[in-house]
């Protein structure tokens, strides 16, 4: 399974550091950046240009938001949804 891992306001792939050996064999883990884009929306396309074809999704704090806003642009795509801390 695919997991997309979105980091929150001012955080990146760092954040996610301390969980990702936990997940290795579980999950194929990808850290989505999106600090360039300036809107929910605007992140949301970084994460499904970069995203396989279909995955799961874990969002932290405002990477939870950018999740749902994912999820809310192509549901089709997203087989499992995790928000942490929103």
């Amino acid at each position: 399974m695919n997991l997309l891992l979105l980091p929150g306001l001012l955080c990146d792939e760092a954040a996610w550091a301390p969980v990702l050996p936990h997940l290795r064999g579980i999950a194929e883990c990808h850290v989505a950046g999106y600090g360039d884009a300036d809107s929910l929306a605007g992140m949301a396309c970084r994460v499904l240009e970069g995203a396989p074809a279909q995955f799961a999704i874990a969002g932290h704090s405002m990477g939870a938001r950018v999740a749902m806003e994912t999820y809310r642009m192509a549901p089709q795509r997203v087989v499992g949804l995790a928000l942490l801390d929103t």
